[in-house]
Parts: C-alpha cells; sequence; structure tokens
C-alpha cells in the first residue's frame, strides 16, 4: 500500500500548473473550475454541480491527475455504464485507471493467484461501481463471499490461516492485506482500522453465515475488511453523487464502510441535479462531501422561504430586501463547497442570447384535449375517473392503476393483459345485481358500481390485442409531433417509463414509415417480407392514413420487388468494400483498428460463406445512409473505426485495449464484434423507430447509440425507457428534441433527459451557428425542444402541473431564478423589478459572474 502523498497543498500547486499549461484540452470555465477547486480542497470536500454537458467529468479527471502526480490515490465511484466514459477522460488527463470493480465475485477473484498482475491496493487510480455493495449474504451463503472478514482477523492477530476456513483465495487475500498493511506506519489509518476490527470481532458470529444479514455488524465488518484490500484513498470521486440518497444504500454502504480514507482524504461529489425534488437534499449532498453545517442548512431554509414569498409578491419592497437579504446568505453559506456552471455560461447559450429574447430551451407541449376525442376514448376517460369516486382505490389496486395511467397507456395495456379483471359478468347481469332486491347477503354496492365501470371498459378498450394503444389519443399525438420533425430531416429522442405503450408507438410510428416509403418509392425499405408482429400496427396505420383496409399480400409483394433491388445495391456495395476500406485506413492512426481489418480481409479471403463480409458490409451500409458516402474510402474508414470502438463493452477494459501482434487475441477480439454486428444486423423488426430499454443488450445499445448520432442513418427515433438512457448516452449530433411521452415527477430526471441533446458540439450548435451565419435572428433562430404529452383530463396532466411546480423549485436553487418561465413572459410589464430579483440571485459559478444575464430586452 502507497504512504507517499504530499499534501493538498503539492496537489493545488499541480492544478494551477496544469491550467496555466493548458496540458490537457480545457475551456475557459473548465479552468476556471479547477482554480477554484484549488482554492478550496485544502480545506474540505467540493459538489461540482455544473449542468449536464459541460465537462464535470474532464475536470474531476485533472484533478485526479494531479492526486496522483502527489503520490495520492484516487476512487471514482460511477453508476453502470459509464466506465467507458470515465476511462477515455482519464486517460486524455494522463491516468491510468483499473480495470471498473463491479461485484463481491470480480473483487475475492483477482486474489486467486499468488502473482496477479497488481493488487487492488496498488492502483493508483481505482473505479468502482455504485452497486457494488450489493452482496447476498445470510444463511447458507458460501463462505467466499463473508469468509475474508474472520480470515484477515485471523492472519492479522495470528500471524497465521484460520483453520475454520479452507478456501486458498481467502487466505491469499488475507495474508497479501495483512502483510502490506504491516509495511505502514503505526500511525497509518488502515492499520489503526484493522487493529479495530480484530478487536471487536465476535468470532462465533464472524464464523456464522447466517450473521452477515443487511443491517449486521458482520457485515459492516466486512465491508470493511474488503475496504481495506482496495487500501486507502486520498480523493474520492462520487459521479452522479444525489443517486441513491438512503442509508442503506450500496452507494452509501460503499462510502462509509467500502472506501478506507486516507490521513487526508477529500471527496468530490459529481452531479448535474445534487437536489431533486425539495432543498432539504442539500443536507445529504453535503455529507456525500463529509460536511457539517448547521449554519448552511439554516441558509437554505430562509432561502427557500424568500423564493416562496417573492413569487408571489415580487414588486413588494419588503419581500425584495428579504429576498436580497436571503440570497446573499444562502450563497455565502454554500460558496465554500458548491461550484456551478450553467448554461448561460456556455458560449453558443450567450449567442442564442444577443440575438434572441426566447429561452433557447423550448417548451412545446403536445396537448391531447379529452372532449375533442372519439366517443369510445370519452367514454374512457369518463369511466376511468368515474372509479375514482365510487371505488376504495387501497383496496382495488387495479383500479387505482387504470384511472392513474389511462392517460398514457399503461392502464389500458393492463386492461389488455388482463381483460378479464373486474369484469367476470356482463354489463347487463351486473345492471341486474345492483337492482335486484336485497338477499340475506348485502353485497357491497360500492364494489358493484365499481365493478360495473370496468365492465364498460372492457369492450371500449379490449378490441384487438395491442389495437387500442395503436388508436390510444396521446400516443397518436407523439407520432404526429415526431413524423413533423423528422419531416425537417432531424431525429427524435423519446423518453417514457411504461414499456407496452412505448412498444406500441415504436412499431405504429415504422409501420406509418413504411407505407409511406412504399407509397412514394423514393427510398427502400429494409425488409423482404412484413413481421408477423408487425401487422397489427400496419392495419391501424392503413386506416389512419388511407382509406379501407390494408391487404397483407398486396404490401408484402410491394416489400419484395423493392426489396431485389435494395439487394443488388447491398452486393454492389459489398463488394468494393475491402478495397475502399484498405485505401481509407492507410491514412489511419490506431494500431487496433488496422490489426482488426487485417483479421477482417484475412477471414473474407479465405471463408466461402463470406460471413462477415456479409455483416460488416450491412452495418456499413446502414450507418452511411447516402451514396456518396458510401463511394467515399475516408468516410467508409471511419465508419469501420466507429463500429470498433462502438463494438467496446462499456464495463469491460480488456475489450477496450489495444490489440497486440499476437494472432489469436486480434482474432477473439474480433469475433467478438462480429458477434455484437450479428445480434444487431439480424433483426427482423423494422429500425425507422427503435426502442431501448432494459431488455436491450449492450451490444444494441452501443450500435444504436452510434447510428443515432449519424444524421442518415436509421433510427430516426429512439424510445427509450427513461431508466436505461436517461445518463450515460450521449445523443446530441444529430437530435436537438426530445419527447415526453410519459410525465415523470422528478424534474432533476426530466433534466437529464434534455441533458441527453443539449450537449457540446451538438445539433443545435451547429444549427445556431448556420442560421447566425444565414443573417437569422429572433424567433428563426433554432431551439432545443422538449415536448410532454399532457392528456387533458386525465391523472397526466395532474403529473405535469406537480413537475412544473418541481421544477420551477428546482430552478430557484440551481440556477438562480425564482420565476416560472411562464410567469416571466406573463409580466413583463414588471420587467425592472423582476430583473432586479434576478440579478441579486445566488451564484456559484467559478467565473465569478455576479450579474447573471438579463432575460429581457
Amino acid at each position: 500500500m502507497k504512504n507517499n502523498f504530499q499534501g493538498w497543498p503539492v496537489v493545488t500547486k499541480l492544478l494551477r500548473e496544469r491550467v496555466a499549461q493548458e496540458q490537457v484540452a480545457l475551456n475557459a470555465g473548465q479552468k476556471a473550475a479547477l482554480l477554484a477547486i484549488a482554492d478550496r480542497i485544502e480545506h474540505h470536500g467540493i459538489i461540482l454541480a455544473d449542468e449536464v454537458g459541460m465537462g464535470k467529468t474532464r475536470i474531476a479527471a485533472v484533478l485526479s491527475r494531479c492526486v496522483i502526480a502527489a503520490g495520492g490515490r484516487v476512487a471514482v465511484l460511477i453508476p453502470g455504464g459509464l466506465a467507458a466514459n470515465w476511462r477515455e477522460e482519464l486517460k486524455t488527463a494522463g491516468v491510468t485507471p483499473s480495470a471498473p470493480l463491479l461485484s463481491l465475485r470480480q473483487y475475492m477473484s483477482a486474489w486467486g493467484t499468488e502473482t496477479p498482475p497488481a493488487s487492488w491496493f496498488e492502483e493508483d487510480c481505482l473505479i468502482v461501481s455504485h452497486a457494488m455493495a450489493n452482496w447476498r449474504l445470510g444463511e447458507n451463503s458460501h463462505p467466499w463471499r463473508w469468509g475474508l472478514l474472520p480470515e484477515l482477523c485471523w492472519q492479522w492477530s495470528e500471524r497465521c490461516d484460520c483453520p475454520s476456513l479452507t478456501e486458498p483465495y481467502l487466505k491469499l487475500a488475507a495474508k497479501k492485506i495483512s502483510a502490506a498493511i504491516r509495511r505502514l506506519p503505526a500511525v497509518h489509518p488502515a492499520r489503526k482500522q484493522i487493529k479495530s476490527l480484530t478487536r471487536k470481532i465476535d468470532w462465533d458470529k464472524a464464523l456464522s453465515d447466517k450473521d452477515f444479514g443487511v443491517y449486521s455488524t458482520q457485515r459492516e465488518q466486512l465491508e470493511t475488511s474488503v475496504g481495506l484490500g482496495l487500501g486507502t484513498f486520498e480523493l474520492v470521486i462520487v459521479d452522479e453523487a444525489h443517486k441513491s440518497r438512503g442509508q442503506s444504500s450500496s452507494l452509501n454502504r460503499l462510502l462509509e464502510n467500502i472506501i478506507q480514507p486516507a490521513s487526508e482524504t477529500r471527496r468530490l461529489a459529481v452531479s448535474a441535479t445534487p437536489i431533486e425534488l425539495d432543498s432539504q437534499q442539500w443536507a445529504q449532498m453535503l455529507a456525500r462531501i463529509e460536511v457539517s453545517s448547521p449554519e448552511a442548512i439554516q441558509a437554505i431554509e430562509h432561502y427557500q422561504a424568500a423564493v416562496a414569498d417573492i413569487r408571489e409578491n415580487y414588486a413588494s419592497s419588503l419581500s425584495q430586501q428579504k429576498y436580497y437579504q436571503a440570497s446573499a446568505a444562502f450563497e455565502q453559506a454554500l460558496s465554500p463547497y458548491l461550484l456551478r456552471r450553467d448554461k448561460r455560461e456556455d458560449e453558443s447559450v450567450q449567442k442564442f442570447h444577443q440575438h434572441s429574447t426566447r429561452p433557447y430551451r423550448r417548451k412545446k407541449e403536445i396537448v391531447v384535449d379529452t372532449f375533442a376525442l372519439p366517443m369510445n376514448w370519452i367514454q374512457a376517460i369518463c369511466a376511468a375517473e368515474a372509479l375514482s369516486f365510487v371505488s376504495r382505490m387501497h383496496e382495488d389496486s387495479a383500479a387505482q392503476r387504470l384511472r392513474l395511467t389511462v392517460g398514457n397507456g399503461h392502464g389500458i395495456a393492463t386492461l389488455l393483459n388482463t381483460p378479464e379483471e373486474g369484469a367476470t359478468t356482463t354489463p347487463e347481469a351486473e345492471q341486474r345485481d345492483v337492482t335486484e332486491p336485497e338477499t340475506n347477503t348485502r353485497p357491497d354496492k360500492r364494489l358493484q358500481r365499481a365493478k360495473w365501470w370496468q365492465s364498460l371498459l372492457t369492450p371500449i378498450l379490449s378490441t384487438d390485442e395491442e389495437t387500442p394503444l395503436f388508436t390510444h389519443p396521446a400516443i397518436l399525438a407523439a407520432v404526429e409531433a415526431v413524423e413533423e420533425v423528422c419531416s425537417r430531416d432531424e431525429k427524435v429522442l423519446v423518453f417514457g417509463r411504461f414499456t407496452r405503450p412505448m412498444a406500441a408507438l415504436v412499431k405504429l410510428l415504422n409501420a406509418r414509415e413504411m407505407l409511406r416509403t412504399l407509397e412514394s418509392k423514393q427510398d427502400y425499405w429494409p425488409h423482404e417480407q412484413l413481421p408477423a408482429s408487425e401487422w397489427q400496427a400496419v392495419q391501424c396505420a392503413w386506416r389512419q392514413l388511407y382509406d379501407g383496409e390494408a391487404s397483407q399480400e398486396a404490401i408484402n409483394a410491394q416489400l419484395a420487388s423493392q426489396y431485389k433491388e435494395l439487394d443488388n445495391s447491398r452486393v454492389a456495395f459489398r463488394n468494393s468494400l475491402i478495397s475502399r476500406l484498405d485505401e481509407g485506413l492507410s491514412a489511419c492512426e490506431s494500431h487496433s483498428v488496422k490489426t482488426l481489418f487485417n483479421v477482417f480481409k484475412q477471414r473474407a479471403s479465405r471463408r466461402d460463406d463470406n460471413e462477415d463480409l456479409i455483416v460488416v458490409a450491412r452495418a456499413i451500409y446502414s450507418l452511411t445512409g447516402t451514396a456518396e458516402e458510401r463511394r467515399s474510402p475516408a468516410r467508409l474508414a471511419d465508419v469501420f473505426t466507429d463500429i470498433v470502438n462502438a463494438t467496446r463493452d462499456r464495463d469491460n477494459p480488456d475489450s477496450d485495449e489495444e490489440v497486440d501482434g499476437e494472432s489469436q487475441f486480434a482474432e477473439q477480439r474480433w469475433q467478438t464484434v462480429v458477434g455484437w454486428l450479428n445480434e444487431e444486423y439480424s433483426r427482423r423488426e423494422s429500425d425507422y423507430a427503435r426502442l431501448m430499454n432494459g431488455q436491450t443488450s449492450a451490444a444494441s445499445r452501443n450500435l444504436i447509440n452510434l447510428a443515432f448520432n449519424r444524421q442518415h442513418s436509421r433510427p430516426s427515433v429512439l424510445v427509450a425507457q427513461s431508466l436505461v438512457a436517461r445518463e450515460g448516452l450521449n445523443l446530441h449530433l444529430a437530435c436537438r428534441t426530445v419527447i415526453m411521452l410519459h410525465p415523470e415527477w422528478n424534474p432533476g430526471v426530466a433534466e437529464q433527459q434534455i441533458g441527453r441533446v443539449d450537449r457540446l458540439n451538438s445539433l443545435w450548435q451547429k444549427k445556431l451557428e448556420e442560421a447566425l451565419s444565414a443573417g437569422k435572428r429572433g424567433d428563426e433562430l433554432p431551439t432545443i425542444d422538449f415536448m410532454p404529452v399532457i392528456f387533458k383530463g386525465t391523472y397526466d396532466e395532474q403529473n405535469w402541473q406537480v413537475l412544473n411546480q418541481r421544477w420551477d423549485n428546482l430552478r430557484a436553487q440551481l440556477h438562480g431564478n425564482p420565476f416560472s418561465v411562464s410567469t416571466l413572459q406573463d409580466n413583463a410589464g414588471n420587467r425592472e423589478d423582476m430583473q432586479s430579483v434576478i440579478d441579486a440571485a445566488p451564484n456559484f459559478s467559478p467565473l465569478n459572474q455576479k450579474r447573471r444575464p438579463q432575460l429581457f430586452d
């Protein structure tokens, strides 16, 4: 274990030198942030809360480099799926990170040999998953899961193996850990910790599997034992630090028990949304950086009260004075710990506001008016709402789900899954039950009325399997909005929560686009025959676009005819692909890409079936999209390189290493590439719109991400489950529109969703530059559009109202703007009073721009 940290004054000196020398590409805001960190980190931890897409990871990576250069060690705690991003940024900053530590099994397997490549405690920079501490312990769990605690304590106290355990890798681990700790000074925190463990251990319980439950003392001690094997750290970086706030969460156990502090440890909490729902979450964030400040908590509470008051009384001089004082106190209390740059400091956003008074992010509500709907849908909505009056909702969970989610389609999907639920008899029979004289067994009238309303919904909605979802008003409204954006040759990102409505949206979009493609004959549809799973969607799409009914036979004949032309085009492209790639890759600087291309070329020449060539050619053909790109060796080489990079396991560093000259390793790596391409490009489903949810494989996610970021390749529409795609994916190169199919409750989540397209080098920035160069101004300038689907008269409308209120509170806390966008627009006559309040808002930017850009001209 290392014990040569030179101290935080040395780190701050290195930080300032690195900013001055510009050894890593940094913009002005990132440089200012690093200098602000240098001013603070000698004394305490820091919350780095820059808005989404402004380069927080680069800042943290440069700080890591300076800590390591000063002899310290760094732990980076990350959510799943972000390992590749972090490894790339760390390498750019000059740091060689470890393999990401994902699980207890992976941790233990590293001790399995006498001479592993490096023990965990020898790594300068260790990447650890937030979920690493999710362990299955308890009765009948195998000793390898819990045995490190007794083995380590026995080895430390007795200097020999524990006789009650036989697992050799436990003994190796304990031997190496204890030997490393013995070499440390007596005052070192790791030495003190292992002495404390050995003194407190209850040997009977430490050797009993059933005593390692979630809240047990033995589990906490085991976590500490595992942490000692990782070594101690001077810097602990917590990415997405707003996650897993619960006391017993895996992230919290990592921070409190597993990650062992050195003598002078600092924490850097990285999060674009350090608070999400209420101002009390500031206390949790401060705790994440080990800061306890009653004065700060009091200032936070006073500021929140002042914000509520000024919203109602912005013209009152007394309210203004209270706000000014509370804002100043809030800024003073949090400034030592909090750094936050927001988009108003972004160069493109500033350019936009020089020529427009509008927000650069534009909210465009997709409103579904209940009373403008067909009668069957009006009846469905009324019946669902009626359930809220006649049901005891806590007793009838199905009725509750239906009423709360009928507006977004999830409730209907539930009804389709169990059409008999709550409707076991006909409406006539239910009516008889209600009107017949009472018997000795008095029925529950409320329950009968609820069942009657539910029985009405069944014939209204349960027609042919998914058909009600293909005609659902919210889905049709989303389809219209999507197709309007795609008609401008731009892509659309749709976020939702419920899989069945999202899948229906994807199928309907694909069906409508297929029919239009066949009608126009200006492009090819990449299928020879209609998949059976898409027929119902095609029938509904036909009724929506044309008169009469669709003919499956006629559509399949059209598909087969046009597919022959597409296949001929693919064959011609495939025949010239290798020679063009050979030419284009001659200028490639990546040794691994060239090595893999050589493997591809050799396999293609010696295999009669040409399977590799077929799938690679199909992937590149799909990712190029235009004849000009397909003829360019340089563009084809770029696409091939992108495919190689995309087919890396994002959490497996082995797939990210340079392929060396030994043929077997290159062959294995190439087989991985081909396997991923086969998985993605052998799909039978249409790909104009794609669904990304928890069932989507890592291979498909990476390749979908790659394709979505290319203007002329499919998918044109990505319908993503919020939990899967709201973090870790950059989807901004060909898209500036986000549709929120299912509104969230958490404004922090909504911010993350919009942040997928609002990033550096985005399509919006490119279009803004083009518009300004063309002399466009004001309303002609492009915006980043987010479009919530709001079904009036349903619970979705209430959901959106609550989200808006919470979003306003979030803006007041993080953006220093206590007023909603609508309030600013509706009260332009009071611009002077409102602007004075905005000017006095708290500002945590390291650029020290005390005055915010004006929101009025």
